[in-house]
């Protein structure tokens, strides 16, 4: 009977050696966790009296009077629209590592995700803390989060490439004048563009998964690949309809020319790491529109692009992370306090 007992389950002797690592392991979590939540809020504070700092009032307020409610109204909602598309990103990587999800949880994550991340600059890395800390107590493993990031950060540049190349090819005389290029490096560029997001629908239908060390990547599947294409192209055409709602109406710019623009300013202003893009979203955005709208009414149209698009969220996202920490001590503490004898 005692060599059957200790052939077969575990007394607590047994367990007792295995539980402490797994402890261990849940408080390191929480700890990181914990700590990643200090950094990424003092972080945005930080941004964000910086950026109110330098906004400059009675340029938003001078032109604020010149824009029609109508376009004030529009750019609202394109800011609301373009964050609720954004929530699709986190479903597409739910749905890529194989879990199952709700919304509200993967909609309150997305928002306080994007809304840091593109405030504080370095978006895989301020964004992937956010997720890690948000949805590692859902029982989403490292491996999960970066199936996660690796379709985020493809979905996003899948809609870059399509959009740019389509917009390129149709609008190329904004990039001629501004970057002096040949018309043909232009639509060279585009075809590029486009090229690559031919070779990786080649790839999803091919359904060759990719390996590097331990892990695999599937291709996604057909229905996965539509929603990449939608998720990346509503985010680029919602967050540049913002930009085109505060514009002056009597600039005459067409959506299409103003959706070029955005999207070389953004590739810049991502390329140069600057938290949210300062400075080189903006110069970028006045080189290419010079001629076009006066310097003063660009100015007012990028600082209410701020407002609308970066700044207001940032503050919204700020009081749900707090919300949600606080909570969650509160919570920690209650059951604390109620497991004791």
């Amino acid at each position: 009977m005692k060599h059957g007992l200790s052939d077969g389950a575990p007394t607590k002797t047994d367990r007792r050696p295995e539980a402490v690592p797994q402890r261990s392991g849940r408080r390191f979590s929480r700890a990181l966790g914990t700590a990643l939540a200090v950094l990424l809020f003092g972080g945005a504070v930080w941004v964000l009296q910086r950026e109110l700092r330098d906004l400059r009032i009675t340029d938003l307020y001078d032109h604020l009077r010149t824009l029609s409610v109508l376009r004030v109204g529009a750019a609202l909602l394109a800011g609301v629209a373009a964050y609720v598309v954004l929530t699709g990103y986190d479903v597409l990587g739910w749905m890529y590592a194989g879990r199952r999800w709700r919304y509200p949880r993967l909609a309150f994550t997305s928002f306080i995700a994007f809304a840091l991340s593109m405030n504080l600059g370095f978006p895989l890395v301020t964004g992937t803390a956010v997720r890690y800390r948000l949805y590692t107590p859902l029982g989403f493993g490292p491996l999960d989060l970066t199936r996660l990031v690796a379709i985020l950060a493809v979905t996003y540049w899948l809609g870059f490439l399509l959009l740019g190349g389509v917009a390129l090819l149709r609008t190329p005389g904004m990039l001629v004048q501004a970057a002096h290029l040949p018309t043909e490096w232009v639509y060279g560029l585009a075809l590029l563009f486009l090229l690559i997001v031919a070779v990786y629908v080649g790839w999803c239908f091919a359904k060759r998964p990719l390996h590097y060390r331990q892990w695999e990547f599937r291709a996604p599947q057909p229905a996965l690949l539509l929603g990449q294409v939608a998720v990346g192209c509503g985010d680029w055409l919602a967050a540049a309809a913002v930009l085109y709602w505060v514009l002056p109406a009597d600039a005459g710019l067409s959506y299409a020319g103003v959706l070029v623009v955005f999207l070389l300013a953004q590739m810049l202003g991502m390329a140069s790491n600057v938290p949210g893009g300062l400075g080189v979203f903006e110069g970028t955005v006045l080189v290419l529109l010079d001629g076009c709208v006066t310097t003063g009414a660009l100015v007012g149209a990028v600082l209410l692009y701020r407002v609308i698009y970066l700044l207001a969220p940032l503050c919204v996202a700020l009081a749900l992370l707090g919300w949600h920490e606080m909570s969650g001590r509160r919570r920690g503490a209650s059951c604390a306090v109620h497991s004791q004898p």
